[in-house]
């Protein structure tokens, strides 16, 4: 056996020398659905190396969502950082804010900036500079019961809130929609929730959206519980106790193994689609981002391109990034396409989790009215 003490260690602290090693990139990941096995498949991981041969790469799990994030908070204290990481938006936009993260737009090369869907990009963008990419293409969409709705989905609130009276049935436990999102509601009316200047959540685009998902509430045309729980909205779709539910297009193969027939659609906005992209980017630190561009732009491409973002993502859900990568759902391509992102600001985590604490109260509190 050889003596443990002659091997070379599997990857030297990022940290020793910042400049050494300008073939090598370090990725750190989390249990991210669509990341995850992309940098730790064996088939995968084996295509990725023989594809780009003389560059070392180093993928380091770090813990779920939330382990990770202590393990990011202490590469942040002692400067030891990888090249890429996937994280969520509100510790991007901190992040960003603090000068931390590269300017992937002036990393990336035509070939691939130019093939990243439009979303892909405009989602990205803080203070002009492209500073994450989404991790998936995860976003949320109007599931609907196709036998329930010959006619297709609704487009606005008006035509949803007409299909939804259609579908009453008072007096029995069936409700014609399950979950409803006040953020995309408020978007799709005008409201930004939160930027660098102010909050417009007690502007009349905000109350309006709020004043509509009430009224379908009230008026008994969405469950009085799962308009505010997602995963109550999709159980009663499954269990035909709703004919449509908002949630995120990860359920996608949960409802491909109910058997029924159910579309995908974007959800009704106050005047057409509108939908919310996934949380999670993808973000490169900047202390070696020059030093390292090559191998960070041929992660970033792997990441992206068809081998991680094809059609067994679009199964599981993720709509693909970029144009050259083909999608066959068009209801979730519809969806992807109308989406938008919660804010890249260092603000928006505090102002989010403040935001659904006023909107529960706001729930509760139209319930206990008489």
């Amino acid at each position: 056996m050889a003596d443990a003490a002659s091997e070379p260690p599997r990857s030297a602290s990022p940290s020793a020398d910042p400049l050494a090693d300008p073939n090598r990139a370090v990725v750190w990941y989390d249990d991210h659905p669509i990341i995850a096995p992309a940098l730790s498949a064996p088939g995968r991981l084996e295509r990725f190396r023989h594809d780009n041969a003389g560059m070392e790469f180093d993928a380091q799990y770090i813990g779920d969502a939330r382990v990770s994030l202590q393990k990011l908070a202490v590469g942040l204290a002692a400067d030891d950082l990888p090249d890429i990481a996937v994280m969520h938006r509100g510790v991007a936009g901190a992040l960003a804010h603090g000068g931390r993260l590269a300017d992937i737009g002036a990393i990336l090369p035509d070939r691939i900036l130019n093939d990243l869907r439009p979303n892909a990009r405009e989602t990205g963008m803080y203070q002009g500079k492209l500073i994450a990419l989404p991790a998936d293409g995860f976003c949320t969409v109007l599931f609907y019961n196709k036998s329930m709705m010959p006619d297709g989905p609704p487009r606005d609130w008006e035509t949803w809130r007409a299909a939804a009276q259609r579908l009453h049935r008072p007096d029995t436990d069936f409700y014609p929609v399950g979950h409803i999102p006040w953020l995309e509601l408020a978007w799709s009316a005008g409201t930004q929730v939160v930027d660098d200047a102010a909050t417009d959540l007690d502007g009349p685009d905000a109350l309006r959206a709020l004043a509509f998902l009430l009224a379908m509430r009230d008026d008994g045309l969405a469950h009085p519980r799962a308009v505010n729980s997602e995963d109550w909205g999709l159980s009663l779709l499954l269990t035909k106790r709703a004919a449509m539910t908002v949630g995120s297009s990860r359920a996608l193969p949960r409802i491909a193994a109910s058997g029924l027939p159910i579309g995908l659609a974007p959800i009704p906005g106050e005047h057409g689609p509108i939908s919310a992209l996934s949380d999670r980017v993808l973000v490169v630190f900047a202390h070696r981002a020059s030093a390292r561009r090559d191998p960070i732009i041929r992660v970033l491409d792997y990441l992206t391109g068809p081998l991680t973002m094809g059609p067994e993502a679009e199964q599981n859900g993720s709509a693909p990034l970029r144009k050259s990568v083909e999608h066959n759902d068009e209801g979730l391509n519809a969806a992807f396409e109308a989406a938008q992102a919660k804010p890249l600001h260092p603000a928006w985590n505090a102002v989010e989790a403040e935001l659904y604490r006023r909107l529960d109260q706001a729930f509760r509190w139209q319930e206990e009215t008489p």
